[in-house]
């Protein structure tokens, strides 16, 4: 299926990765390749071998009697979220070549094209794919000399380069004759830069880990056990803390995240008292297991905790419009989260604590997400500065009752 959009900033081809590498083959040469949306319908094998161009038409022509092309395109499009489509067959041609997949055998394809075009705003809304769940890239038609990589193989096939990852060969063929680029302009679907990204309001929360860095090179260097050495424990270290953010994230129902390493950005759409419940049990969970990691380790390498929330509204998906390989967050209330988090490293530093908060919450609010009487917060607004940014907030701890009360 050939399915083109037009930006504000040009128009593109909707491409996806069907396949990825065999994980268990470490031998494996194929790590994944572009392809047109499509649906693939096997030739079955037969005990003559087809070695001719007139054996090879035939067992095509067989297989097409038994399809409805055009009522499978509408199914895999009707799934694809594309509705009310319009087809149109353009012209097929056949490749014998390696499976993608499976490089020592030659295979011998027919490609049939067809132009979709639908001008529904709920197929622009799924063919725009702002959160990334659906896989799309969009691959840009008007300017394919700058980001994509143009060469060929040994035997001559082209081999063009997207995004780290080549374009499947029947791909590359349409694109390499001017007249069919042009072919795919004419049926592009108008789309606005607005479905590319969502404009919400809720909670932005960021979190870091202090003295992770620190941690793991101390792991690496002075830690062994029975069976592993400092390079698997770190390993085994950082693996393990994933999983805690990756348990933290999905039990407070964060769909909208973007990692950073030792940390990670992330959205919650609800902001009432069970939601900031949840949160504040799953933080104090994740904070538990970090403390049963530090008991283990010299005071100077022991792991803490920045956490950071403020409430606004904020922009989420691909927010560079159809040229944004994976969604993103953008918008003041998403700064504001950070450079409050930024701020913290600082005030950390100087009272000694590992787990440290701060939001611009309510105080009825701060009190349903940190309970207990192990949490304080400072007695006065503390000044907070990272850059250019400054504000005063109640500091939140764990286990420093110095300069707080509850």
């Amino acid at each position: 299926m050939e399915i083109v959009v037009r930006t504000p900033v040009g128009r593109f081809l909707v491409a996806k990765q069907p396949y990825y590498s065999d994980a268990a083959d470490p031998e494996s040469l194929f790590e994944g390749a572009w392809a047109p949306p499509f649906v693939g319908v096997p030739v079955p094998q037969r005990y003559d071998i087809a070695g001719t161009p007139r054996i090879l038409r035939s067992r095509f022509a067989e297989v097409e009697e038994d399809i409805r092309p055009i009522e499978l395109i509408q199914q895999f499009l009707y799934e694809m979220g594309v509705e009310n489509p319009s087809i149109e067959e353009r012209q097929p041609f056949v490749e014998i070549k390696s499976s993608p997949r499976n490089p020592h055998v030659v295979k011998a394809y027919k490609i049939r094209r067809f132009a979709v075009h639908s001008d529904l705003s709920t197929s622009k809304s799924n063919l725009a794919d702002p959160d990334g769940r659906k896989g799309f890239v969009f691959i840009p038609l008007d300017d394919l000399d700058r980001y994509v990589t143009r060469g060929k193989a040994d035997d001559g096939k082209p081999v063009w380069m997207f995004l780290g990852l080549p374009l499947m060969t029947n791909l590359a063929t349409v694109l390499s004759a001017p007249a069919e680029i042009n072919r795919l302009k004419s049926s592009a679907i108008e789309i606005g830069s607005e479905y590319f990204f969502h404009d919400q309001y809720g909670l932005v929360l960021v979190l870091d880990l202090s003295g992770y860095g620190r941690t793991v090179r101390y792991v690496a260097e002075n830690m062994n056990s029975l069976d592993a050495g400092g390079r698997e424990l770190a390993d085994f270290f950082r693996a393990r803390l994933a999983q805690w953010f990756a348990e933290l994230l999905a039990a407070i129902g964060a769909r909208q995240i973007q990692h950073a390493g030792d940390g990670f950005v992330c959205a919650l759409n609800r902001a009432d008292a069970p939601a900031l419940k949840a949160l504040g049990a799953e933080l104090r969970k994740f904070q538990d297991r970090i403390e049963q990691i530090s008991a283990h380790l010299p005071d100077e390498y022991q792991l803490g905790t920045r956490f950071a929330v403020h409430a606004g509204n904020y922009r989420y998906g691909r927010v560079g419009s159809a040229l944004s390989a994976v969604p993103g967050f953008d918008g003041e209330t998403v700064v504001t989260a950070v450079r409050l988090e930024q701020a913290l490293a600082a005030h950390a530093a100087q009272s000694h604590v590992r787990h440290i908060a701060v939001t611009s919450l309510d105080e009825q609010s701060e009190e349903l997400l940190f309970p207990g009487d192990d949490w304080v917060h400072t007695a006065e607004p503390v000044t907070l500065e990272s850059k250019e940014f400054r504000s005063m907030r109640r500091i939140w701890t764990r286990g420093d009752a110095r300069r707080a009360v509850r």
